[in-house]
């Protein structure tokens, strides 16, 4: 783990490589204020695993029923861990400032589709940290808006040039939320919201915890999309049209390992079951506003 002075240094370095119009145009303050918060989450970057080796990771401990898991629901809809932000306010808490929202859970869960209207109805207050790619687009996405499409070669430059909150590759495709995504997005200011895997959510909380990073702001949240279950989970994932067999196998065995730490105690501020999509964006805007929308 790298100290937050040396991922600071890391951020400023990028900053100067990749410069940022919008971050470029702010106050110093508002600047600063950037930098810190970016010190906290490029500690996500040093080894950003995946959800994949993070199954790996707890496959000895895991109990032989999960490969044989029906249709039994995963996590009970009323189960919300306590806060993880150590000496933050509670979850749910209107933030007067922009702050983080971390977003984790299997691919599959209903992610995208709770974001998508979460941003289409409250563009002044959140924005997205678009994500760069290898993989091919799929059926109506839009570069620049779902992904930043790159071809490998660009990839491995924007790695090298220490562009990258975090990256990590799955399946033979690369992804990656770059430093210049985040910074925009917090000098407009508006709440910022990272979608990343379990690996990273998990060395960002220890690095806050442990007071190698401090966060700026507002209140971190971390939130989890769960599955009902992992026969439903399959099912959405087969219906999606985007998986051969193997790729298949490798999601639902990493999204084993991501269940396992996101339905813990304590791991999250809140676990979101998406059985129902209405049901699954109440809970969302009640787990950021504290109320229903």
């Amino acid at each position: 783990m790298l100290p937050a002075a040396v991922a600071a240094r890391c951020c400023r370095r990028a900053y100067a490589t990749v410069p940022s119009p919008v971050f470029a145009s702010r106050s110093p303050a508002t600047r600063k204020q950037g930098v810190r918060l970016l010190a906290a989450v490029a500690l996500v970057g040093v080894s950003s695993l995946g959800g994949y080796r993070l199954y790996h990771s707890l496959k000895a401990s895991r109990q032989q029923h999960h490969a044989e898991e029906d249709n039994t629901p995963l996590v009970k809809p009323a189960h919300h861990p306590p806060s993880v932000a150590a000496g933050k306010a509670a979850p749910g808490a209107a933030a007067e400032q922009p702050r983080p929202i971390i977003l984790c859970g299997p691919s599959g869960t209903g992610k995208s589709t709770l974001l998508k209207r979460l941003l289409a109805e409250n563009p002044t207050k959140f924005g997205f940290s678009v994500s760069h790619t290898t993989r091919k687009p799929r059926a109506g996405e839009v570069d620049g808006k779902d992904y930043h499409f790159v071809t490998p070669d660009q990839f491995t430059a924007l790695v090298a040039e220490r562009a990258f909150v975090e990256h990590a590759t799955f399946a033979g495709n690369s992804y990656g939320t770059s430093l210049t995504a985040v910074s925009d997005v917090l000098a407009s200011g508006r709440n910022v919201i990272l979608d990343i895997d379990v690996q990273g959510v998990r060395q960002l909380q220890e690095a806050i915890k442990k007071g190698h990073a401090q966060m700026q702001g507002g209140s971190p949240l971390f939130l989890f999309v769960a599955p009902p279950s992992m026969k439903d989970l399959e099912q959405r994932l087969r219906g999606r049209g985007t998986e051969n067999e193997e790729t298949l196998k490798k999601r639902l065995e990493a999204a084993n390992g991501e269940m396992e730490w996101g339905t813990g105690e304590g791991h999250v501020d809140r676990v979101i079951v998406n059985s129902d999509v209405e049901t699954a964006y109440r809970e969302l805007n009640e787990a950021i506003f504290g109320k229903k929308p």
